[in-house]
């Protein structure tokens, strides 16, 4: 009984680390954007598309980390060496 509410315990603190992870990433995402916007209306193609694929590899990495935390809460295995390839 004890190492199950153990064992429950260290799961529900993993996707909470996993949530805080996630919000950290949407608040760099945030704080990006309008750097990216500015760059864009002052001609900076190549900066704003730096920007640009900055936005989506970290919107990518968050919607991961919670994909990864609902299969944690639903109880099924995560496959953490899975490597995103950018194309």
């Amino acid at each position: 009984m004890f190492d199950q509410l153990e064992q429950e315990l260290e799961r529900l603190n993993q996707i909470h680390d996993a949530r805080e992870r996630t919000r950290a990433k949407m608040k760099l995402l945030l704080e990006q954007i309008p750097k990216g916007i500015e760059e864009a209306e002052a001609g900076n193609a190549e900066t704003a598309a730096i920007y640009l694929s900055a936005t989506r590899k970290i919107l990518s990495a968050a919607l991961s980390e919670e994909e990864n935390a609902y299969k944690r809460l639903m109880g099924q295995q995560t496959d953490s060496t899975t490597i995103e390839k950018t194309p």
